[in-house]
């Protein structure tokens, strides 16, 4: 059986982590040097069996691009600054 995460939440996460990091540089200058990663097909779940299946759980509820999400960050970033 597949472990689906709620990609909403994990999305959420990355962001939060970000805004975490950058609160953290004004105590430790060390933290300026780290980096986050976020990992993404951005090609939906793929083909699920049958007992993996479930009515939420559906790439029309997680549909994104990485334009939408470059642009978040992108915009997280500038307003640390």
């Amino acid at each position: 059986m597949a472990i689906i995460l709620n990609l909403v939440s994990l999305m959420e996460v990355f962001f939060h982590s970000i805004k975490c990091i950058s609160k953290h540089v004004k105590f430790n200058q060390n933290y300026s040097n780290t980096a986050c990663y976020g990992f993404d097909s951005f090609d939906g779940f793929g083909d699920l069996s049958d007992n993996d299946k479930h009515p939420f759980y559906e790439n029309e509820n997680f549909a994104t691009s990485f334009h939408v999400v470059n642009k978040r960050v992108e915009k997280l970033l500038a307003l640390e600054k």
